[in-house]
């Protein structure tokens, strides 16, 4: 056989091969090295995702106050952040899940006079979300309000491990499809680093309830896994 008809005949062949791997969303062929005569590698990027609604959410609330005296401005604030801390665990927030964030003072023209305003913000962790919409309609006044609200899982590590089972199970089975008459044996399994958003976010709005419609997280896994096929 010629040089050339030997290289029509090996591009066909990756031809195939790509063709086959471009029909599965979640695994991708990364390298295919041979290791003997009657066996071959087999490495794949599979990616598993598990959905879950949140049961847990952050907010943030900010306070503001305004005063011709740049020690009172500070003071009062501090005084308002007390009070929302109080009026938390008062209704059943925990202390521990409650956080002061940051704070600063700086000048302001108040209809013409030099003022001051001291900005503050505060943060707590409700784990009931059933009774959120209540807490939050207590907080709507001209110095205190509430600005975002951040959704999570409480249990994100152990729906991450189903996603990496998951990914796992996918190149598993796409490897099965592919040689199902050879012998398909797992190697190394390398988990690769996500970026993807385990969270959702929401500015508040006071005229709607915030737990309605919440959509579900979608908790990502992506595994490099290399097979050997004989």
């Amino acid at each position: 056989m010629s040089k050339y008809k030997s290289k029509i005949l090996i591009t066909i062949c990756v031809l195939l091969v790509v063709s086959l791997f471009s029909s599965n969303p979640h695994c991708l062929v990364l390298a295919k090295g041979e290791l003997a005569s009657n066996s071959f590698e087999l490495e794949l990027v599979s990616t598993g995702q598990v959905e879950v609604l949140p049961d847990q959410a952050e907010v943030s609330i900010s306070i503001e106050f305004v005063d011709l005296n740049k020690e009172q401005s500070q003071k009062n604030c501090v005084q308002l952040g007390k009070n929302v801390k109080e009026h938390l665990v008062s209704l059943g927030i925990n202390e521990l899940d409650i956080k002061n964030n940051n704070s600063y003072t700086y000048p302001i023209d108040n209809y013409g006079e030099n003022a001051f305003k001291t900005y503050a913000n505060i943060s707590f962790v409700a784990h009931d979300l059933e009774s959120l919409n209540d807490i939050l309609g207590t907080f709507q006044s001209v110095y205190i309000k509430v600005t975002n609200i951040c959704y999570s899982s409480t249990n994100y590590d152990t729906y991450y491990e189903q996603a990496m089972l998951l990914a796992q199970k996918n190149a598993l089975e796409r490897a099965h499809r592919l040689y199902p008459t050879s012998n398909v044996k797992l190697c190394k399994i390398e988990e690769i680093e996500n970026y993807y958003p385990v969270t959702l976010y929401r500015e508040y709005n006071p005229e709607f309830l915030e737990t309605d419609n919440l959509t579900p997280l979608e908790i990502s896994a992506r595994v490099n896994v290399e097979f050997v096929i004989g």
